[in-house]
């Protein structure tokens, strides 16, 4: 065999243990993000699939960039001040691609365009763009929305699993308005149809007087946004053919913006 041969094969050896030594690292670090609290090497090794040898060596490699941190004293391994910025640079990032779509989404509606994630359970606004009109929804950036009163809300349970709805949906639930859905059950029957309703809606359900529409948008991470357009009651029965064409634009823009579709 030539030397020539020889030392390709060895570079290419060494790529596969290269790409295996990462492929094992985002495991370690997918196994810590899915964890609750402090994880020992066990733990990780076996959320991750990865020996627990292996585990170790990666561990100490990431701990050294500060990708996961251990505590003097205490057991167990947990995710670092490194995937804290990461994460804040990706949110940034996502906030920043999307924004031109929101700003199409309130030329075209000229009311108000919310986007929420949520967040420990809640709906907040993350992003907002604010009708100019005289009368118009008022709302604001960093503001909680209850789940069950709101377009937004409703688009967040759709997204996610029958139990942790029934985990956030706890009685007592608080009316807003006369209009709000107070019932558990009812709530958790309705949820149960909003997958296939594809919008969600508020009908003066949080503030007398406003109405709002909502699609959720599917991203590239395990995130729950969605996006909404409020305005004043009255004006709100005979747009929502607009609205509707108009958020599905919007959602598809995202989506694609972010290579989900």
């Amino acid at each position: 065999m030539s030397n020539s041969l020889i030392e390709e094969l060895y570079v290419k050896k060494g790529q596969r243990n290269e790409m295996r030594m990462i492929s094992r690292a985002a495991a370690v670090l997918r196994a810590l993000a899915d964890g609750t609290g402090n994880m020992s090497l066990g733990q990780i090794a076996k959320a991750s699939g990865v020996p627990r040898s292996s585990v170790q060596r990666i561990v100490g490699a990431l701990e050294s960039e500060g990708f996961v941190a251990t505590k003097a004293g205490q057991a167990g391994v947990r995710l670092g001040r490194e995937m804290v910025r990461l994460g804040s640079a990706v949110q940034a990032n996502f906030r920043t691609l999307i924004r031109p779509h929101l700003q199409d989404l309130h030329a075209r509606t000229k009311d108000t365009v919310d986007l929420t994630l949520l967040m420990d359970g809640t709906p907040i606004v993350v992003d907002q763009i604010t009708s100019t009109a005289s009368l118009r929804a008022v709302s604001f950036v960093g503001r909680p929305l209850p789940l069950h009163a709101t377009a937004s809300g409703k688009c967040h349970l759709m997204n996610m699993p029958r139990g942790e709805a029934e985990y956030l949906l706890q009685a007592p639930l608080k009316a807003f308005t006369s209009y709000t859905l107070t019932s558990v059950p009812k709530l958790l029957r309705f949820a149960d149809t909003l997958a296939d309703a594809e919008f969600g809606y508020d009908r003066e359900e949080y503030d007398e007087g406003i109405c709002a529409i909502a699609l959720p948008i599917q991203t590239y991470a395990a995130d729950n946004y969605a996006l909404a357009v409020s305005m004043p009651s009255r004006r709100f029965p005979e747009r929502l053919p607009e609205l509707r064409n108009s958020l599905r634009i919007a959602q598809r823009g995202i989506e694609s913006a972010l290579g989900v579709n």
